[in-house]
């Protein structure tokens, strides 16, 4: 009949079985029968219609005005091509951090190793500099509840609130001002701890070479003065290629500005920022050992600042020092230095200040430290960590 098809199976099959002794051979004859549909030349065909899908690695579109995880507030942050809420952007921050943070404190035999850690043995030590960085962990650690306000501080489970990592904490400030010729930031991260309900200790960098540092840090944290301890001061031990600093006795008149600035002028351009590096840790050594009851330190290094250190270092030499540089928790003797900010981008910690409306001062100019210092063509002093967070800069991978 015109306009029907008959339905044939595709294949026949005939099988033929021959026995030749105990071997039975099967042969497959296939026989294939085409049919086709005959149709009248004026009835159009009526075949299903073809949906056209999508190619393959094509997305379906975003609406970036919502928030991309929960799917309801508006978004106000873009990061890496997702849109985010101010509420989600600050628990994605935590959640990051935290994860850096608790791994280390909590009992190793707890499985839950981003559960939330005990009560620790001391308080801690929080280093700003008063960058996005450190401003960032400052205001989180203060926000989550990390660390008490007052002493015996308890906190009550039953009612939300979460547990007190440490009893109190201390900030601690290294200040370079008087060899970079920037403007000193004290009086203003003084104001930002003490609205975090901490004490902060301005140490100035010259202060590396005064022999009356250690008992000056003791009585302005409410501490005694050692009567047997003699004061010595700092110096530099050229012979190793990271240039560390160790105690050595003061015999000269000079003040310590003066030291400070005949050694750096003694050094070149290059040399400088490894010799400031060392003098702000041996400097936060310091005071995490004379503060009262010192168990961890958290640094706010974002994982910006050390992809150029780590760059710069290898550049120059200190490849040997990385695993090092790059570990999150290390052990430093009375206590354990800690680096939660592995995570987090220089982008998003400004992002993160921006929104909570905390000032930041991310200038540094280490290598602007001596006047009339030799220069590049373009203005930048030649160094490699310079050139290093240029590059990063330019990248825009911060």
């Amino acid at each position: 009949m015109p306009g029907t098809a008959a339905v044939v199976p595709p294949f026949a099959f005939s099988i033929f079985r021959r026995i030749t002794g105990t071997v039975f051979t099967y042969t497959i004859v296939t026989t294939t029968i085409l049919v086709h549909q005959m149709s009248c030349a004026t009835t159009p065909c009526q075949g299903p219609v073809k949906e056209e899908k999508p190619r393959r690695g094509q997305r379906p579109p975003v609406d970036k005005s919502i928030c991309h995880r929960c799917r309801e507030a508006k978004s106000l942050y873009m990061l890496r091509g997702m849109s985010f809420c101010r509420d989600c952007f600050e628990n994605l921050v935590h959640s990051r951090v935290s994860r850096r943070l608790n791994k280390p404190l909590v009992d190793p035999d707890n499985k839950a190793s981003n559960a939330r850690p005990n009560l620790q043995s001391g308080n801690v030590l929080i280093a700003v500099s008063g960058g996005a960085g450190s401003t960032l962990l400052l205001d989180l650690l203060d926000s989550r509840g990390y660390y008490g306000h007052e002493d015996n501080e308890t906190r009550d489970i039953t009612k939300g609130q979460k547990n007190i990592v440490w009893t109190r904490g201390w900030a601690v400030h290294v200040d370079f001002s008087s060899v970079t010729g920037l403007e000193s930031h004290a009086e203003a991260l003084g104001a930002l701890a003490a609205d975090h309900g901490l004490q902060l200790a301005v140490i100035k960098a010259e202060e590396a070479f005064d022999p009356a540092l250690r008992t000056r840090l003791r009585q302005a944290t409410g501490g005694a003065a050692s009567a047997t301890a003699a004061p010595s001061a700092m110096g530099v031990d050229l012979s190793a290629p990271d240039l560390p600093l160790i105690s050595a006795p003061s015999s000269s008149t000079a003040t310590p500005l003066e030291s400070f600035q005949a050694l750096l002028a003694a050094l070149p351009a290059p040399s400088r920022p490894e010799l400031l590096a060392s003098i702000l840790n041996a400097l936060l050594d310091l005071a995490a050992c004379e503060l009262p009851n010192i168990s961890h330190m958290v640094l706010g290094e974002t994982t910006t600042r050390e992809a150029a250190r780590v760059i710069s270092g290898t550049a120059a030499g200190r490849g040997w020092a990385l695993p090092l540089e790059l570990a999150g928790a290390r052990s430093s003797g009375s206590y354990v230095r800690l680096k939660p900010m592995k995570d987090i981008a220089l982008k998003d910690a400004a992002l993160w200040c921006h929104g909570r409306g905390l000032a930041t001062f991310n200038e540094r100019r280490w290598d602007n430290t001596v006047p009339g210092s030799k220069r590049d063509g373009k203005g930048n002093v030649a160094s490699i960590e310079a050139l290093t967070e240029s590059e990063l800069r330019e990248a825009r991978l911060s």
